[in-house]
């Protein structure tokens, strides 16, 4: 969710959007050895999660974001920018999950 967040920040970024996109970097190039693992001891029951920040964004737009998991690894992830605003987090995150 942060590169996607960043992402909408490209057009004019900040030297603030400049520090958290390196500590994006230096996240991944610390953790070269995680990767997806597939575990034979657990069944490979598909589970969504879906999550979201309320008033993220200057609009007054949330942003939410999804994760879908096979077993223990993850096969498909989005983060995107709620397209209505919204009055309360709950309704932030029941926006998510309809989108």
């Amino acid at each position: 969710m942060p590169v996607s967040y960043l992402a909408t920040k490209s057009s004019s970024p900040t030297f603030d959007d400049y520090c958290k996109a390196l500590r994006i970097v230096k996240y991944l190039a610390g953790t070269p050895s995680v990767s997806v693992v597939y575990a034979f001891s657990r069944a490979l029951i598909p589970a969504l999660h879906v999550d979201a920040s309320h008033i993220l964004h200057q609009s007054g737009h949330g942003h939410g974001g999804l994760v879908l998991t096979l077993g223990f690894a993850v096969v498909f992830c989005r983060s995107f920018k709620l397209q209505m605003i919204t009055r309360s987090s709950s309704e932030s995150e029941l926006v998510a999950l309809d989108d």
